[in-house]
C-alpha cells in the first residue's frame, strides 16, 4: 500500500480490552460491558481511520496481550508492540525511541 509519508510511523496506544479495566468513568452511565464494547469499537475506528488515510504505516502499542483478538483484528501481529514504562510518558518515550531505531520500511 503506498503511503504519503513512507518513512514515518503513526503510533497508536491502547489498553488491553478487559471488562472492568477500560473506560471506567463511563461505568455509572453505561455499565462495564458497554464500556468494554465502546473501547473495542474505538480501537477499530482509530485503526481503520489511520489505515484508510494512507498517510503512513502505523504501529499499535498495547498495555498487555498482543495476541488479543481485538488487536489482531485491527492490524498485523508484526505491527503490535508492548508498551514499557512506569507511566504514560515513559511508555510513549519508549515507543518513540524504539520506532526511531527501526529500519525504515
Amino acid at each position: 500500500m503506498p503511503f504519503k509519508y513512507t518513512h514515518s510511523r503513526i503510533l497508536i496506544f491502547a489498553k488491553e480490552p478487559i471488562q472492568g479495566q477500560v473506560k471506567s468513568r463511563l461505568y455509572n452511565s453505561i455499565g462495564q460491558s458497554r464500556a468494554l464494547a465502546l473501547h473495542c469499537a474505538m480501537i477499530q475506528a482509530v485503526t481503520e481511520t489511520v489505515k484508510h488515510s494512507k498517510l503512513a504505516p502505523f504501529e499499535l502499542w498495547v498495555t498487555a496481550n498482543p495476541s488479543h483478538p481485538v488487536f489482531l483484528s485491527a492490524c498485523e501481529p508484526k505491527d503490535i508492540y508492548l508498551q514499557r514504562g512506569a507511566d504514560l510518558g515513559d511508555r510513549m518515550g519508549f515507543a518513540v525511541q524504539t520506532t526511531l531505531n527501526q529500519e525504515p520500511c
